[in-house]
């Protein structure tokens, strides 16, 4: 488990970079942050993945993501940041929060990319560690 949670901090991290994110969590399949990147001190981290998951809730849950398998929003107005969220394997999801001067293409290229190399994790065990 140790090793597992290790791997998703590294994508953290590295996806972090990549988009140019203000913030990068994965979540378990309720919505529970499992690992999450970005400064606290100057952007709650939490707060942002809590709104994205009360965001998600209101339209259609957790659920409908993991089968659909990606959703972005991208913001227009005011200081609320835009996201994406991509589903990893229907066990957990990449949500990447970005600025209105983030590039949506750039930031899914990155996001998805995660996914990929997470999926990857699972696909040994067909029922491992997070159901």
């Amino acid at each position: 488990m140790q090793d597992l949670v290790q791997s998703l901090r590294a994508e953290c991290d590295r996806v972090g970079g990549e988009a140019h994110a203000q913030a990068v969590g994965i979540l378990d399949s309720s919505g529970q942050v499992v690992v999450e990147w970005g400064d606290d001190e100057y952007y709650a981290v939490s707060t942002q993945l809590d709104i994205i998951h009360s965001s998600m809730a209101a339209e259609g849950g957790l659920d409908d993501l993991l089968e659909v398998g990606e959703y972005s929003h991208v913001e227009s107005y005011g200081d609320r940041p835009s996201f994406y969220l991509v589903a990893v394997a229907k066990r957990l999801i990449v949500a990447v929060v970005y600025s209105d001067s983030g590039d949506l293409s750039h930031v899914r290229q990155a996001a998805r990319a995660a996914a990929d190399r997470l999926a990857l994790l699972f696909a040994p065990a067909a029922s491992g560690a997070l159901n």
